[in-house]
């Protein structure tokens, strides 16, 4: 750009005071036809899909904006997903500051994995995530596609219950509840069998 300055305040608050929810869809779209653009000039028929939340702070008492403890802050707590190997933006989700970080992830997962293997022949495609992606809708739906994925794991006491099961190591006392869902998929995993049968 060639522009010696940036648009002014009353520009951007015109822009802002006129987007409307259809108008934001099309941004958005505008926005993912910009990172396939990317996509294309890349050539590659690798992709690493980086997941993530991040905070946008509001100020005043803006609509869904809430207090998220993690950052401290009110604000809003959207989903947002780049290319792991060029950091291009590929998609960015709206969602309210009490959203936790992997609300609804699955499925802006699976939407992200069908899109991008549409668009290349037998892409090798791997997801990674931080420890707030860690449950096992996302698993499944990296696994359905054939997707590699890397998610990290908190450590937690249910962790170390697991490891003493399985490695008959003595018993790790803990007062905290382990997260039952990341267990039964676990030993699932491991066991081939599942706790309820």
């Amino acid at each position: 750009m060639k522009q010696e300055r940036l648009s002014s305040q009353f520009m951007m608050s015109t822009l802002l005071h006129t987007l409307t929810e259809e108008t934001i869809n099309q941004l958005l779209q505008v926005a993912k036809k910009l990172g396939d653009l990317g996509m294309d000039q890349q050539n590659s028929q690798q992709l690493v899909l980086d997941l993530d939340s991040t905070c946008c702070p509001t100020y005043g008492k803006q609509e869904a904006g809430e207090y998220i403890y993690h950052y401290g802050l009110h604000g809003y707590h959207p989903f947002v997903a780049f290319e792991g190997l060029t950091g291009l933006a590929l998609d960015v989700r709206h969602r309210h500051g009490k959203s936790y970080t992997s609300t609804h992830a699955e499925e802006y997962l699976s939407e992200m994995l069908a899109h991008y293997q549409q668009r290349s022949s037998d892409p090798t495609m791997l997801v990674r995530g931080d420890s707030g992606f860690a449950k096992p809708e996302i698993y499944q739906q990296c696994e359905c596609r054939g997707a590699h994925y890397v998610i990290k794991l908190k450590i937690m006491p249910g962790w170390f219950i697991m490891r003493n099961i399985l490695s008959n190591i003595p018993t790790v006392r803990t007062t905290q509840r382990p997260n039952i869902n990341i267990l039964r998929w676990l030993i699932k995993r491991i066991l081939g069998t599942d706790l309820e049968q």
